[in-house]
């Protein structure tokens, strides 16, 4: 009965931003000969319906089933060199995360009814049987909420980069950006070094020497793809990627006066961000 009724309904996520790495089915010939799963949107679709039911039985269940043959498909059709590539979607991989934050960051008298200690036992014993199976941890994707992490903006030139615009059905305009790797990790690196040489040590430059280091464990015919989702008139009409570029450029010139002003720009623009995202 609610599996009917939610045949017909999905709960709108507006605030995901996703960034996905999609490497060549080439380099994995063990995937070739298995299923993808689908397009982009029917596995979009089919990771809401599952999250909607597994959100509204009770008690709801945060762990979704283990995906370990979905792969959404990137054809060469679409991208600038002709080569198909794949992300492994990993939802049961990511939501182990998700956990490893909420118990980093929640008290436990609220983790308990969140997350029972008997889901993130179960949660553990999965990484570990997958960790054993797949002999490492790569993740092929980062998750955000609401805002862009500023890091992400580094890997990305929209005046080279491919950029995709769909129409939604709602009217509204979904915006994803592609780079290839080697080009994202080089600017990535352009700016770890920058930082290093005039930020402190354990300031930014600690997230970006880790973005790089991810960006650096994948293929390098790859491409890093950054959906703006149900954001992207948002966060493609701020200043806020602008302002990054302009901050990182004084910091290499040595130009402090504007790298302190635009840096106060943008953290007056990502604090108007937050505060939408706390009224929601």
């Amino acid at each position: 009965m609610l599996a009917d009724k939610l045949e017909d309904m999905s709960f709108s996520r507006p605030y995901e931003l996703v960034l996905r790495i999609f490497e060549p089915l080439a380099a994995h010939p063990n995937w070739q000969d298995e299923s993808t799963g689908g397009d982009r949107e029917q596995i979009e679709a089919s990771l809401h319906r599952d999250a909607d039911e597994r959100l509204l039985i009770l008690p709801p269940s945060p762990l979704p089933p283990a995906t370990p043959r979905m792969r959404m498909v990137l054809p060469g059709a679409q991208t600038w060199d002709g080569i198909d590539r794949v992300w492994p979607v990993q939802q049961d991989v990511l939501s182990w995360g998700a956990i490893q934050e909420l118990e980093e960051s929640t008290p436990q008298a609220l983790l308990d009814p969140l997350v029972p200690r008997s889901v993130r036992r179960v949660a553990s014993i999965d990484r570990m049987d997958w960790l054993r199976r797949e002999k490492g941890d790569q993740i092929y994707s980062q998750i955000a909420r609401w805002q862009v992490p500023f890091q992400w903006w580094l890997a990305f030139d929209d005046s080279v980069d491919q950029v995709i615009e769909e129409e939604e059905a709602d009217g509204t305009t979904r915006i994803r950006l592609r780079a290839d790797i080697m080009a994202a990790s080089a600017r990535v690196d352009w700016a770890k070094d920058v930082l290093a040489d005039s930020t402190p040590p354990n300031g930014p430059v600690t997230v970006v020497r880790e973005f790089a280091e991810w960006l650096d464990s994948f293929d390098f015919n790859s491409i890093v793809e950054l959906d703006l989702g149900g954001m992207s008139a948002l966060h493609w009409e701020s200043d806020m990627r602008r302002l990054l570029d302009e901050c990182v450029s004084a910091l290499a010139d040595d130009d402090a006066d504007k790298a302190q002003e635009t840096f106060a720009q943008y953290m007056r623009a990502a604090d108007t961000q937050q505060l939408l995202a706390h009224s929601n």
